[in-house]
């Protein structure tokens, strides 16, 4: 068997038995500058390099060249190479690339080929994909932005006995009586929105619009919501008020958060990351209350469907603000809209969390920068009962965005946990950008494991838990 290389490195002939079998020299047993070797041939037949032969007499097999076409994308989508004979024809491919246009393939020499091209194979050869990128198109400019706001406000009994045929409700301005009441009733619904209100004072400071009411006798009137989105006033009858904090607001015992599973009720994100120092949004909120009601709460208060235009059915988080609707504990804006994705402030997760239990009357504010504000009862009952602390300058700063780590040691302060750094669990999850040296670490820590633990230093006044094993975290999709 004789091998005629075409113009390659020589290779030897080989004498092998009749009707032998024997292995043909592979692609790189001969070597021809610019080209690859892609088959021998006996004349009538083609053979790939390395490929088994029958020997049958004696044959001088001849090399049969072609290319490597080797697709370099540059940035687009990935192109798969050919090996091809030469004299061959072949169409060139497509690829793409977001935000760019494809301007053809460019071959070694700078000739350019445009998908579709028609190229006939001479050797080996690298095309380069050649991209200009697409102008960003011009965002239209903002609606000038409005001198006046709609303020609104809706009434809610919390029981459903008898109580007052009607409720004035005054609208303030920075703390000032307006003048401009409005009378709540069966008539309107109970509710009322105050029209075309002035946005700013002379001084071009935002107006801050508040509400009261004139309590009726017997009954708490606890106040959420913002001029945003929206007043809403509950009236508790003084009888069904109870000073236990394990009771809900409304005195259902039904709607109760689990505080005694350590679940994870937070799940990382791809990459080993927990963003302790970003915002939480909205969505993220409800998620969170949701993952935590009891699976008794849950399934009672279980919901679908919501009211907010903000919010559908395809969307992940969908369930647990229809479900937590459903229970009295999120209200929408005046527009319909919940906001989902927009972040959360410090004053509005409080919030969120105290409609779980009694609001607790107090004469003197817990902070200096809360008097006035729509959710000042609620920011003083969370202090009260230890969920939240203020800052060193002994501020809230309710209207700013809270943090996750915030976020997060808020909410195992309501759970009753108490996670110390010194007794978690060497099989834990631990986060890339969550490290022992930082405030937050423990309370991170907390959120993201499912654990079970026991109780300790309790004799020295300040319990911790000692963390005994690491639990499976609860699939939570399974509920969105």
């Amino acid at each position: 068997v004789a091998y005629n290389t075409n113009g390659g490195t020589e290779i030897g002939p080989v004498t092998s038995a009749y009707n032998s079998t024997i292995k043909l020299p592979g692609a790189d047993a001969s070597v021809k500058d610019g080209y690859t070797l892609v088959a021998w041939s006996n004349g009538d037949d083609r053979f790939a390099p390395g490929a088994d032969y029958l020997v049958t007499g004696n044959v001088t097999l001849n090399a049969v060249w072609g290319g490597v076409i080797t697709f370099d994308s540059n940035g687009g989508s990935a192109v798969d190479s050919m090996t091809v004979e030469n004299g061959v024809t072949i169409e060139l491919p497509e690829t793409s690339r977001n935000g760019y246009t494809f301007n053809g393939w460019q071959d070694q020499e700078g000739n350019v080929y445009g998908a579709g091209d028609e190229y006939t194979v001479d050797g080996n050869l690298t095309l380069t994909a050649l991209w200009t990128q697409n102008p960003t198109p011009t965002p239209p400019p903002p609606p000038p932005p409005s001198d006046t706001v709609d303020v609104s406000v809706e009434k809610v009994w919390a029981d459903e006995g008898e109580h007052p045929t009607s409720i004035t409700v005054r609208l303030l301005a920075d703390g000032t009586d307006t003048g401009m009441n409005a009378e709540l009733s069966d008539r309107n619904g109970w509710a009322y929105t105050w029209t075309d209100l002035d946005k700013r004072n002379d001084d071009g400071s935002a107006v801050a619009y508040t509400v009261e009411e004139d309590v009726p006798e017997g009954y708490v009137a606890t106040y959420s919501g913002s001029a945003n989105e929206g007043f809403v006033i509950t009236n508790t009858n003084e009888e069904d008020i109870t000073d236990d904090p394990d009771l809900p607001l409304y005195g259902d015992p039904d709607l109760q958060l689990n505080t005694e599973d350590h679940f994870a009720y937070i799940i990382g994100v791809p990459g080993g990351y927990v963003r302790p120092e970003d915002n939480i949004t909205r969505a993220e909120t409800a998620t969170i209350l949701f993952r935590l009601l009891t699976d008794e709460s849950r399934d009672k208060y279980w919901s679908t469907s919501n009211p907010f235009s903000d919010v559908s059915a395809g969307d992940w988080y969908n369930n647990a603000i229809s479900t937590l609707a459903n229970a009295g504990i999120l209200n929408g804006r005046p527009d319909g809209t919940f906001g989902p994705n927009e972040p959360i402030t410090r004053a509005e997760y409080a919030v969120m969390f105290v409609r779980f239990f009694k609001v607790v009357q107090s004469e003197q504010d817990m902070f200096p920068d809360i008097a006035g504000h729509w959710a000042r009862e609620y920011i003083n009952s969370a202090a009260l009962y230890g969920f939240i602390n203020g800052r060193p300058d002994g501020t809230f700063g309710p209207n700013d965005y809270i943090l996750r780590c915030e976020a997060f040691t808020l909410t195992n302060r309501v759970l009753g946990r108490k996670p110390d750094k010194d007794h978690l669990h060497e099989d834990m999850v631990i986060w890339s950008d969550n490290t022992p040296d930082k405030w937050y670490y423990a309370q991170v820590q907390e959120a993201t494991n499912s654990h079970e633990f026991e109780m300790s230093g309790e004799d020295t006044g300040t319990p911790y838990e000692n963390w005994v094993s690491i639990l499976p975290t609860r699939d939570w999709t399974a509920l969105e």
